[in-house]
């Protein structure tokens, strides 16, 4: 449910998103157009792929698939409009072969944009956490702008202010509310956090409690105390206080994170272990 919810406001803020990119086999690549309805309106026509290497001059109609050679040279997509008014590229390579659905985002939205939900995986499987590394790696090399939503993060003001940027609106904002939660106020959502899943940090290995940390640290100060919030409350009520099956105790940095201080007035949001915080 979370990451449905994820999916749709993403889509939502990012609505200049089109032709998005999924890789269905080793060959062949299917590309959809569902978010390309207000460019298409725009611009009174479809909108055009055109998919080449050193093997392949494939032209497209969206949606669509094509089937192409796998050669030695990187596939350049470019994406366009009948008229031209708004286009894209991005950069499939060769040699990569763990890229996940992409959007080329016409209009301007540096050209290419890429969304990914970590859930649980993303610190607990250590194949999962070096192939992101990788995966960072080389969208940034290639000009890609990768946009991480963490399974424990919730669509507050402070966190879709800090994930979507220059891209964030207040009517976009309102919008997603209504749209995602049904209110006009954020407090009645969940807090970011921890409140019923079973996929609580006791469960992260090292390297994954050490992504975790790094995201609270560089994240609004909000998400790092109703985050922390989340998880006293869920130790005290689901765990009994026994700690050391939510959280990994043995970790000396996760630990001083754990016994810092909540400022109660990042706490006003929905804690499903304890009464709304007022």
């Amino acid at each position: 449910m979370r990451m449905f919810r994820a999916i749709l406001f993403i889509s939502l803020f990012f609505n200049i998103g089109c032709a998005t990119i999924i890789e269905g086999g080793d060959q062949t690549i299917s590309f959809s157009g569902s978010g390309c309805s207000r460019e298409i309106k725009e611009s009174g026509g479809a909108v055009e792929c055109i998919i080449v290497n050193s093997d392949n001059n494939i032209r497209l109609d969206l949606p669509g698939s094509v089937t192409v050679q796998k050669g030695k040279t990187d596939l350049a997509v470019n994406c366009s409009t009948q008229d031209g008014s708004a286009s894209g590229d991005t950069v499939i390579s060769s040699s990569y072969e763990e890229k996940n659905a992409g959007n080329i985002l016409l209009g301007g939205f540096i050209g290419v944009g890429t969304f990914e939900y970590d859930g649980i995986h993303h610190y607990s499987n250590i194949q999962k956490i070096e192939s992101d590394k990788r995966k960072n790696d080389l969208l940034e090399s290639e000009g890609i702008k990768l946009i991480r939503w963490p399974y424990y993060f919730m669509p507050t003001k402070d966190t879709c202010k800090y994930v979507f940027q220059d891209h964030y609106s207040e009517q976009q904002f309102s919008s997603m509310l209504q749209t995602v939660f049904g209110t006009n106020d954020e407090s009645e959502m969940s807090a970011p956090g921890f409140h019923s899943t079973p996929n609580i940090p006791a469960n992260f290995i090292w390297p994954g409690i050490d992504k975790f940390l790094y995201e609270l640290d560089v994240a609004p100060p909000s998400i790092l105390h109703q985050v922390r919030h989340s998880l006293k409350l869920y130790c005290q009520v689901r765990a009994d206080n026994d700690y050391e099956i939510v959280i990994p105790t043995y970790h000396e940095k996760f630990m001083e994170f754990f016994d810092g201080n909540d400022d109660e007035s990042y706490l006003r949001f929905v804690y499903k272990n304890g009464s709304q915080t007022v």
